[in-house]
């Protein structure tokens, strides 16, 4: 649920220096909110209090209705409403007290530029099993900018790689024989562009949202005609273009694929943990029990396998002296490396087969 808060009649005294400064103060502090338009912040209230004021009083609520938009849901004691970044009231704000509209890369750039000039080291935080620093949340366009001459990593297809690793291992155990249990899978990670390419054309979609709709696909995402279903809105609600998706024959054969990769990389976690071997299960030692939610259980696999990839490449480089920024599969560094010698190590020392793109960042 998305809320824009409401405006208000009231008009503030842009002349009276008190309010010019509360404005200004408001307008940094809404900086960080930049870089991140589309994915929401979760701002516990008592910071919304601290920086707007008093939200019931003219003054905080005519700041926080012009800047704010309210979205997701609060639970006492666990988790906050989210917000992101009104963009024309960010701007309407600036010109009132003649303040430049800063763009996302420039408040990257400043933000940031201690870890850039390597004064600083970032410091990640654990969320959700994985390292997470706000810096990972710079976009696209804007990193070219604010990392200007380093060298971007990407894990090729990095959830479908692994998962797929980690179920064919554990089906191996009972099947032996069988080379490649989930073929449409193998097709689906190797030939990722031409797989793209057919669901852009099954579905009516652009590439660009076939990608969103290959990863839906890829966690199992149902192929069901209602507004719930991330699917269904993708295709804009469209019961034609869906049905033409559930009966193309590539995707069916990849769908129930996929089904059964998920169900043996459960069982192969499930089965280390009754084993109780060093990482219990793919999501490592500290988690005692599984999601109770399928979804959820799923999303946990593969963020813990990834960890375990992201680790082996961090101390590769070397734990305390890491020339970058990890992000979560993959990682930006100063240093111009070769991706075999790193995909060598992951492989030899976590049993993991990775293929990593390289890219020079300019603008």
């Amino acid at each position: 649920m998305t809320t824009t808060l409401c405006l208000t009649p009231y008009t503030p005294n842009i002349n009276d220096p008190r309010i010019k400064k509360r404005i200004k103060t408001v307008l940094d502090w809404c900086g960080p909110l930049l870089l991140s338009k589309k994915r929401p912040r979760s701002i516990h209230n008592g910071e919304i209090r601290k920086v707007f004021g008093n939200v019931s009083k003219p003054l905080g609520r005519w700041l926080s209705s012009n800047l704010l938009v309210q979205t997701g849901s609060y639970t006492p004691a666990q988790h906050s409403y989210s917000y992101i970044l009104n963009d024309v009231g960010y701007d309407k704000l600036c010109s009132l007290v003649n303040v430049k509209t800063a763009t996302s890369a420039e408040v990257a750039v400043e933000l940031y530029a201690p870890i850039i000039k390597g004064d600083e080291v970032p410091v990640y935080t654990d969320k959700g099993g994985r390292r997470y620093h706000p810096i990972q949340n710079v976009r696209r366009d804007d990193k070219r900018i604010l990392f200007n001459g380093w060298w971007d990593y990407d894990i090729d297809s990095c959830a479908a790689t692994l998962v797929h690793q980690y179920a064919k291992a554990h089906y191996g155990k009972s099947y032996p024989e069988v080379v490649e249990p989930f073929p449409a899978v193998a097709r689906y990670i190797n030939e990722k562009n031409t797989v793209r390419q057919h669901l852009a054309t099954t579905a009516g979609v652009p590439q660009e949202q076939a990608k969103e709709l290959s990863q839906m696909l890829l966690f199992l995402a149902p192929l069901t005609p209602h507004q719930r279903c991330s699917i269904y809105r993708l295709l804009g609600e469209d019961v034609v273009r869906l049905e033409r998706l559930k009966k193309d024959a590539f995707v069916r054969q990849l769908v129930a694929e996929l089904k059964m990769m998920w169900r043996y990389a459960i069982l192969a976690d499930l089965h280390e943990r009754r084993t109780q071997q060093i990482f219990v299960g793919a999501m490592g030692a500290n988690i005692k029990e599984p999601p109770a939610k399928k979804a959820k259980y799923r999303q946990a696999i593969f963020i813990g396998l990834e960890r375990k990839v992201m680790d082996a490449i961090h101390t590769w480089f070397g734990t305390e002296q890491f020339p970058g920024i990890l992000m979560h599969d993959g990682f930006i560094s100063r240093r111009n490396e070769s991706p075999d010698v790193i995909e060598h190590y992951v492989l030899t020392s976590t049993g993991y087969k990775i293929s990593i793109s390289k890219e020079h960042l300019a603008f």
